[in-house]
């Protein structure tokens, strides 16, 4: 009896894993890749990532990809922008996001990109920084 009882639970747990344990089928690929490899650039320096993604589905995938540019410490939105993907079945979508030279003062900066489609959500977060050496803050 014991042992019909452990060889139940080992079929029970084999058969779990094997249905649940594999990975699910991947939807995009996506490369982010700042101007710069360190993320830190002078006032007088174009900021930017450049964006891959790749559709590894047979079927299109429609939707958006917003980049949020937020202060790091006060949370306030510089930038913002989106644009509608219409990645057809195994497209590849690349599009370049500069921010502009001098338009940022000194300081630390986050950037949310925001993938939205009809298989795929996600949110990725990326720093970069401004001129740090000229960073001042208030001691409290």
């Amino acid at each position: 009896m014991k042992f019909q009882f452990l060889l139940f639970i080992l079929v029970a747990i084999c058969f779990f894993t094997s249905a649940t344990g594999q990975a699910p089928e991947q939807d995009l690929t996506i490369k982010i890749t700042p101007f710069k490899k360190d993320c830190v650039y002078n006032e007088v320096q174009e900021a930017g990532y450049s964006v891959k993604l790749q559709n590894l589905r047979i079927v299109p995938q429609r939707g958006s990809l917003k980049i949020e540019v937020l202060h790091s410490i006060t949370g306030l939105e510089f930038i913002s922008s989106a644009v509608n993907l219409d990645l057809g079945g195994k497209e590849v979508y690349s599009k370049t996001f500069s921010f502009g030279k001098g338009k940022l003062s000194p300081g630390f900066y986050k950037v949310h990109f925001i993938i939205n489609t009809n298989f795929y959500e996600d949110t990725l977060t990326y720093l970069f920084g401004i001129s740090p050496d000229k960073v001042s803050y208030e001691l409290h």
